[in-house]
């Protein structure tokens, strides 16, 4: 026996566990978030900066350049007779396999190499919505049944082309309106 008396530990005490830093975590969260946001604004540089002389969102004739519109008349898309009024490309890298194009007397579209395209004379009804993700959405359909859909992305004007088809049509005989539905739900 000791001196002291009994020993009130007759064991060591339990060891005390280690407490985990939260910094590994914290600087993890940090690379992730940069590399994310770095990433998603590289991107949108590339892709929206730079003016490599493509137009981007719905952009109105007066506005394309002459390059524009050699490479719209060597595909057969803008007749010597026709004005372009207003222009959409809708792919990200502006290589013009996806338009739209609204000319004084026709409005089409084009996807990859097949173009549908409906005179303005020939325009029964013409109709407008915004749909959820997809943007503005341009149906159009002529007095023979043939029917084209355009659609436009948020934020790339869709209203410009809504409006100068609206102004194209009051110039023929027809004078079909525009009819702007309300967005489905």
């Amino acid at each position: 026996m000791s001196m002291y008396g009994p020993n009130p530990y007759p064991y060591p005490p339990p060891p005390v566990p280690p407490t985990r830093s939260i910094v590994p975590w914290i600087i993890a969260g940090a690379a992730v978030l940069l590399g994310t946001c770095g990433g998603g604004l590289a991107f949108c540089a590339y892709t929206l900066g730079g003016d490599d002389g493509k137009e981007m969102g719905v952009t109105m004739g007066t506005q394309v350049t002459e390059t524009t519109l050699a490479d719209l008349r060597k595909r057969g898309l803008l007749r010597e007779d026709e004005v372009l009024v207003v222009f959409y490309d809708a792919t990200v890298s502006l290589d013009m396999s996806e338009l739209a194009v609204l000319t004084n007397k026709r409005v089409m579209t084009t996807k990859a190499k097949a173009v549908a395209s409906i005179d303005l004379a020939d325009v029964a009804t013409a109709r407008h919505t915004t749909e959820g993700i997809i943007g503005d959405v341009i149906e159009v359909s002529a007095n023979d049944g043939r029917r084209l859909r355009i659609e436009i992305a948020h934020l790339n004007n869709g209203s410009s082309f809504v409006t100068a088809l609206e102004d194209e049509l009051a110039k023929h005989p027809s004078k079909v309106k525009v009819e702007r539905r309300a967005t489905p739900k």
